[in-house]
């Protein structure tokens, strides 16, 4: 009777390399849909961010327009109706509400926008994508690792 060696012995399995590719593939996979994660999910909060940027500047400029003949609130409601038309409800509900719009004027001095409600010189918009205003953006990998959303806000001034 002939012996054959135990193909299955500790020793042959420590020694044996196949399959050692395995687990670095496992690993590199995991870390390049990482990074593609905050690629794709900083994108989008560009993208936005862009977004949420012209339809400021255009609620702005829609304001100082309509408050040249019309009442502070008509203007208010004039620049909610142009941010509302140009950004999707879905995506931006809530993003300037009444009270981000304010009206001034420019400081000849110092150049900074000056809050004053009786004025007719300058509005300044804010524009939100936050938590607290329950529209935060999205993120569509990020969640994956805890960072469930991005906080986006902008600005914009106008002045005659």
């Amino acid at each position: 009777m002939t012996h054959t060696p135990n193909c299955f012995s500790l020793n042959t399995i420590a020694k044996d390399e196949d399959g050692t590719i395995t687990p670095f593939a496992i690993i590199m996979v995991l870390i390049f849909i990482s990074i593609g994660g905050l690629a794709g999910d900083f994108n989008k909060a560009v993208s936005e961010r862009t977004q949420l940027q012209t339809a400021a500047d255009s609620a702005a400029h829609a304001a100082l327009y309509s408050v040249e003949f019309k009442s502070h609130d008509e203007a208010r409601t004039d620049a909610l109706n142009v941010i509302q038309s140009m950004l999707p409800t879905s995506a931006y509900k809530d993003a300037m509400l009444t009270s981000d719009i304010d009206f001034g004027y420019i400081d000849g001095v110092t150049g900074e926008f000056v809050l004053d409600q009786t004025s007719r010189e300058a509005v300044r918009t804010f524009a939100r994508l936050e938590t607290s205003r329950g529209n935060a953006s999205r993120n569509f990998l990020l969640f994956v690792i805890g960072f469930d959303t991005f906080d986006i806000s902008v600005s914009s001034v106008y002045a005659t």
